[in-house]
C-alpha cells in the first residue's frame, strides 16, 4: 500500500458507499469491465479491477451513485498501480482529468455531504 506524502485537495470517503464504478482501459473498448471502489471523493478514485492498468494511461469511467439520477462518465489518469499477485488483480489510484463541471459539483456535494454525516460525528 502507497505509503508517501497525501497530496489529494479534496476529502476521499473510505467507505464506498453504494458507489459503483466500471472502466475501458483501451481507448477503442467497447465493453465495460466493473472494479470494486475503495474510496471516492471529488478527484478521483482508489479501487481494486482485474484489468491491468498502466500508470500515466487514461481511462474511461463509469460511475452509479445512489443519490445521482445518471452515472458520472469521465475520463480519469492512472497514477500508480500495484499488482496483487494472488487472484491476479490490481489496486489502481486515479485522478479525474476529463468530467463536467456539473458532475464535478455533484461529486463534490456528496463527498462533503457523507464526510459531514459519517465522519465528523454527524448522524
Amino acid at each position: 500500500m502507497y505509503e508517501g506524502k497525501d497530496r489529494r485537495k479534496h476529502k476521499r470517503i473510505s467507505e464506498p458507499s453504494g458507489v459503483v464504478c466500471e472502466t475501458q482501459a483501451k481507448p477503442k473498448a467497447t465493453k465495460w469491465h466493473p472494479v470494486a471502489v475503495l474510496n471516492w471523493g471529488a478527484g478521483g478514485l482508489l479501487f481494486y479491477g482485474n484489468e491491468e492498468y498502466i500508470t500515466g494511461s487514461h481511462i474511461k469511467l463509469k460511475i452509479n451513485f445512489p443519490s445521482l439520477k445518471t452515472p458520472v462518465q469521465c475520463m480519469g489518469k492512472v497514477l500508480r498501480v500495484e499488482e496483487i499477485k494472488s487472484p491476479p488483480m490490481y489496486l489502481v489510484a486515479l485522478v479525474f482529468t476529463k468530467i463536467s463541471k456539473k458532475d464535478h459539483a455533484q461529486i463534490k456535494k456528496l463527498s462533503e455531504k457523507y464526510y459531514l454525516e459519517h465522519l465528523e460525528g454527524g448522524k
